[in-house]
């Protein structure tokens, strides 16, 4: 999946902008939140990812975004492990932590997701339930 004019990003600066990006997520600080991606964001999930696709674009990627939060009376995004670096993109584990909005049952989601960082922005983001799917993106992905 190429990103039309990637230029390649550090690491501490995708490590950064990633902090970033979900720090402002678990505040629900939507204008930070939104302000992290480039004009031409793609968000792609896993094809198991409940209501998952793959979104291009803010306007779709806020739709996508209301749609994953309406279920959850809660939900947060924790990181597991330290991140690392394949191929020019950050690949980070990370869990969903929730609780049911009708429900109030908890919960967990673990996944990993690949970075792509273009002009200090995320260009694209890439959400995988298996690790080992993840690097493999990320190995496969044009450099």
């Amino acid at each position: 999946m190429s990103v039309p004019g990637e230029a390649r990003a550090g690491f501490g600066e995708m490590q950064l902008l990633h902090d970033a990006l979900f720090e402002a997520f678990n505040q629900r600080a939507w204008k930070r939140f939104y302000s992290l991606f480039t004009a031409d964001l793609v968000v792609a999930t896993d094809p198991a990812w409940p209501g998952g696709g793959e979104y291009r674009g803010r306007e779709e990627f806020e739709r996508f975004i209301s749609q994953f939060l309406e279920p959850w009376e809660e939900l947060r995004y924790e990181p597991a492990g330290e991140p690392f670096a394949v191929n020019g993109r950050l690949i980070q584990r990370g869990t969903w932590v929730a609780r049911g909005r009708t429900t109030g049952i908890p919960g967990t989601l673990e996944f990993s997701v690949v970075t792509t960082v273009r002009d200090g922005l995320i260009a694209r983001g890439d959400f995988f339930l298996s690790e080992r799917d993840a690097v493999e993106f990320a190995q496969r992905a044009p450099t």
